[in-house]
């Protein structure tokens, strides 16, 4: 394991028992209140992901408060390393993975404290706040240091063209609160896209980072925030302007000052195949790829979607009549 790694989410001279004894006494009949956090230092607005006021059991671990923040906000999910005697190792948040070489990695705070032991050690009390955070660590002589990298630009292409205004949304529909990430003001060139703009929102804020396949009339987003198009169910991404499903792929959708342009995870119709393209992995942006660990399991929608064989071609059927249509 590499030092630096030792240095905040395990310490190597406490065992698996010693961390036991951290939390002896627990009565986990009573249930507690915990607000979790996140904390992007190399983004503008460092706590631009909403808190999560979770319920549990007296006992539970932060590692359990983060899996259950998960269910109640897809920013939330997260993967890890399982090590022998020490636990789990938190590699990645929102999509965020630990970057070896610009030394970024995730750090457990408890009440604005830095935790003195790993994720199944740490045991939050009633009212705490528990806070995952994304930062720098000089790892030359193991201490820790708050230095952040560049911070992400506001606003998007700077040039004397005019420029527009749009809000950018996500909506999760098979979460409770389809809308619990807040929508993001993106300001940029007139004439700029609607895969252009979910570019620019990903700058801001890590849970609009996405991937997307490239076909020969334009690309095709599988994934946003880590939730994947999920054929099994028939839940895959959208794209609306200004509440009405748009009639062209992210790449042909101009929005205008003023739109808001949703990104939708929904079950899937005929219907909505053929007049809405869904917009999931071929190219990569900022760190929207994790390293390494092993995923919790994505919340899974509800219900049983229709069959439908040939939906992915009604889709780039509809793509490519809006590509014809631009060009005649």
């Amino acid at each position: 394991m590499a030092k630096s790694e030792n240095a905040f989410q395990f310490r190597q001279e406490r065992s698996l028992a010693s961390e036991k004894d951290f939390t002896r006494g627990v009565n986990s009949t009573a249930l507690i209140s915990v607000s979790i956090q996140l904390r992007f230092t190399d983004f503008t607005n460092e706590n631009v992901i909403p808190a999560v006021n979770i319920t549990a059991a007296n006992g539970t671990t932060a590692f359990q408060f983060l899996q259950q923040a998960a269910q109640q906000n897809p920013c939330y999910l997260s993967q890890y390393i399982t090590y022998p005697n020490l636990g789990h190792y938190i590699t990645t948040i929102c999509c965020v993975a630990q970057n070896t070489t610009s030394n970024f990695y995730w750090f457990v705070y408890i009440n604005n404290a830095l935790s003195p032991v790993g994720v199944d050690g740490l045991i939050p009390n009633n009212g705490d706040i528990l806070r995952f955070e994304y930062r720098f660590i000089n790892s030359t002589d193991g201490n820790h240091t708050e230095t952040s990298a560049a911070k992400s630009p506001k606003v998007g292409k700077q040039d004397s063209m005019q420029m527009i205004s749009v809000s950018v949304k996500l909506t999760f529909t098979n979460y409770p609160n389809p809308n619990v990430q807040p929508p993001e003001q993106v300001i940029a060139a007139n004439g700029t896209t609607a895969f252009e703009f979910l570019q620019l929102a990903s700058q801001l804020n890590p849970c609009y980072l996405f991937n997307y396949t490239q076909f020969s009339f334009g690309r095709y987003i599988t994934t946003i925030c880590c939730i994947e198009e999920n054929k099994a169910t028939q839940f895959y991404w959208f794209i609306y302007l200004n509440g009405i499903p748009s009639p062209v792929g992210a790449d042909l959708l101009k929005p205008k000052n003023g739109d808001t342009l949703t990104f939708e995870y929904q079950m899937s119709t005929n219907t909505d195949h053929s007049t809405s393209a869904p917009t999931p992995r071929s190219a990569t942006p900022r760190r929207a790829t994790p390293r390494s660990g092993t995923p919790i399991i994505n919340p899974k929608p509800t219900g049983k979607g229709q069959q439908m064989p040939a939906a992915s071609l009604n889709v780039f059927i509809s793509m490519a009549i809006g590509i014809l249509a631009q060009k005649f």
